[in-house]
């Protein structure tokens, strides 16, 4: 081994050592894979790094390192590589939306099932080339694999913190408050005969406030204990799916993707079951379907639904008041609802709402 080998094996490592414990803290996701495809950037000696992810059908830049004439791309779509976030290879491709990128040498991100799939590559200048270094661009993407886990777990890690703390207040309203509420209206009650009519009517007004306090508060109780946030939408979607088996006379093929239950608001949560039921019960009364699909995705920005069969096609679909009011609701969320016809036969009916943005 040459001493510049070692020297650059000795980067590598510290590289590794870096991002590993970058990630062993509290981090934005973005942050983490801009880290990522820089550090990936130098130690190739590329042009420029990036990590794409897919948004539902389409993949986007979700972070890239290079010269700043690139910074304009993240967020945007590129196509022609859509192949490759399933492939098990590492592959030379051209970027062709961006000009000033030369050969990039691209790698799928590592699969999983509770996230977004995705690819990572470095790319030569124009007119260059880039070196065979399929290890090296594994190990990155499998960094931004880590990352994208990493995360997902934060935010679930936050969602159950929320809940604890919900038990918590639930026990010290009903353990504490309600019971020294409910021993002060027994004093009251007590001292009740011992003093003057005025003063036993405002003694009465009085255990009346806390016979409606702790009314309320055993309402706020059961609102904390009985929160919505504690269904799981993707254990929601199974049992739905389940109920139409018999009705179908089939099963359909349920496949839930990222990080629905840690992600998707709780106003949109039954927005996307009426849709899968809607979709479900037109399939059952017009398709003559002999297959049906239902693909549930929750993305960086917007959960998506989208539910698909073989059957007659959605000239046989009118555009009933179900259908209707899940468009209105859709839109009211800031999102919008899609019919159209699946190919070659059947049809779709998919659910778009954003996962941030305004709420009319």
């Amino acid at each position: 081994m040459s001493e510049q080998d070692d020297v650059g094996r000795r980067r590598l490592y510290e590289v590794t050592a870096e991002i590993t414990q970058f990630l062993l803290g509290d981090f934005d996701e973005r942050d983490a894979l801009r880290l990522i495809a820089r550090r990936a950037r130098e130690v190739s000696g590329a042009h420029a790094g990036a990590v794409l992810l897919t948004d539902h059908d389409h993949l986007m830049f979700a972070a890239l390192d290079g010269p700043s004439e690139l910074q304009e791309y993240v967020g945007k779509r590129v196509a022609g590589l859509d192949h490759l976030v399933r492939a098990d290879r590492v592959s030379v491709v051209d970027i062709p939306q961006i000009a000033s990128l030369g050969p990039a040498l691209v790698a799928p991100l590592p699969p999983a099932s509770s996230a977004v799939g995705g690819l990572f590559f470095v790319a030569a200048e124009p007119g260059g080339a880039v070196h065979e270094a399929d290890e090296l661009v594994r190990m990155f993407a499998a960094q931004a694999r880590l990352a994208l886990d990493r995360s997902q777990a934060q935010r679930e890690h936050s969602m159950i913190a929320v809940l604890e703390d919900r038990d918590r207040i639930a026990r010290d309203l009903h353990d504490l408050v309600i019971q020294r509420l409910f021993a002060t209206g027994l004093q009251l009650q007590g001292i009740h005969r011992m003093v003057d009519a005025e003063v036993q009517e405002r003694i009465d007004r009085a255990i009346a406030d806390i016979d409606s306090t702790i009314r309320d508060l055993r309402a706020a109780i059961f609102e904390l204990r009985h929160h919505p946030a504690r269904r799981s939408l993707r254990s929601d979607l199974h049992t739905l799916v389940s109920e139409y088996t018999g009705p179908l006379g089939f099963r359909a093929e349920l496949t839930c993707t990222g990080p629905l239950d840690a992600v998707v608001p709780l106003e949109v949560r039954p927005e996307i079951l009426a849709a899968v039921r809607e979709s479900l019960s037109n399939v059952v009364r017009h398709a003559e379907a002999t297959a049906v699909t239902v693909d549930v995705t929750a993305t960086a920005t917007e959960v998506i639904s989208r539910v698909a069969d073989n059957g007659v096609g959605v000239a046989a679909v009118d555009h009933r008041s179900g259908l209707r009011n899940l468009q209105e609701r859709a839109e009211a969320l800031g999102g919008a609802m899609r019919l159209e016809r699946n190919q070659p036969h059947g049809t779709v009916l998919e659910l778009r709402v954003p996962l941030a943005g305004p709420r009319s």
